[in-house]
């Protein structure tokens, strides 16, 4: 009998996973033929009692659940590697906690594994999320898209990897990762599955603007060359029109067309190219940061307990 692994990080989610259990229990069973499943929860670092109803759940469902209690809270990439590394599966599918990613779709996603996919995505069809999260990340998947035609047209996180994709991403080393992007670079063929993400039913998310924008610089420096190409072709503009304009004064100084006097074109020049290449400087940065913490050997996550 196939395996398949369902991975959920947990970050003060309480008031869903009994919920989410159910549901998911429910799609499983409509599988045909049946494949055993291993629920495998990350709890990274709740505050809720989020560990308690887990448990509670493992004793009640000993052959389906397990569950992993980290140290702190290190992020919900670094709970999704723990569980990719962790589980035992044939397949994975990752899924959020929260029942925004609906469990009646794991019998699709299946379906599509079955068929031969090596990569099966979520693609969201209508989202009930706010306006300013749709615009966001809509913005953010138009970029990402230029540099990886591959990614679908909206923002994924509900996906299904198979065991041979899922041996090439957990290879891959580095805290800070896109997920994501490391799905789609081994190659293997894949496919979709549309849903809609329904609105969070409890609590308030702790994915903010913040937690957005550090994602989407890490999708950026990660998986795309896009701000190295754009600085580079920048500079070369602006070192042009900066040849052309010196080129421009000294004609015009020499015939008279202009005062000695010029602060204010200078003064414009300055900080234009001070802020370029302070820009610059700061993706540099960035950069060299990432490249001295991945020597550190650092780990993504520590576990705490385990059941």
């Amino acid at each position: 009998m196939q395996k398949l692994s369902i991975v959920i990080p947990v970050f003060n989610n309480l008031e869903s996973i009994e919920m989410l259990v159910a549901q998911i229990h429910g799609a499983v069973g409509e599988i045909e033929p049946a494949v055993a499943l291993e629920i495998l929860f990350i709890e990274d670092g709740s505050s809720d009692g989020s560990w308690s109803c887990i448990a509670d759940l493992a004793g009640k469902y000993p052959n389906t659940i397990r569950a992993v209690k980290l140290t702190r809270n290190f992020g919900q990439l670094a709970a999704i590697i723990a569980g990719w590394e962790l589980c035992k599966g044939d397949a994975v599918i990752n899924m959020s906690a929260d029942l925004q990613d609906p469990a009646s779709a794991i019998p699709s996603f299946v379906e599509r594994w079955r068929e031969g996919y090596e990569l099966v995505v979520g693609v969201r069809t209508q989202r009930l999320d706010g306006i300013f999260a749709q615009l966001t990340s809509k913005v953010a998947n138009k970029i990402l898209r230029n540099s990886n035609s591959k990614f679908p047209g909206t923002w994924f996180d509900f996906t299904l990897m198979s065991r041979r994709n899922l041996e090439v991403v957990i290879a891959m080393s580095g805290r800070y990762r896109f997920a994501q992007g490391d799905m789609f670079y081994a190659g293997f063929n894949h496919s979709s599955v549309p849903y809609v993400r329904a609105k969070r039913p409890y609590g308030r998310s702790g994915y903010n603007f913040w937690k957005r924008l550090a994602n989407f610089t890490d999708a950026m420096l990660d998986s795309s060359y896009i701000l190295i190409k754009f600085f580079i072709r920048l500079g070369v503009t602006v070192s042009v029109l900066s040849f052309l304009y010196a080129g421009w004064i000294v004609i015009a100084r020499l015939t008279g067309l202009i005062a000695s006097t010029g602060w204010a074109p200078i003064m414009v020049v300055l900080l234009l190219c001070s802020g370029l290449i302070m820009s610059m400087l700061g993706i540099i940065a960035e950069y060299l940061w990432r490249i001295y913490d991945s020597t550190r050997n650092k780990p993504s996550y520590v576990i705490e307990t385990e059941i």
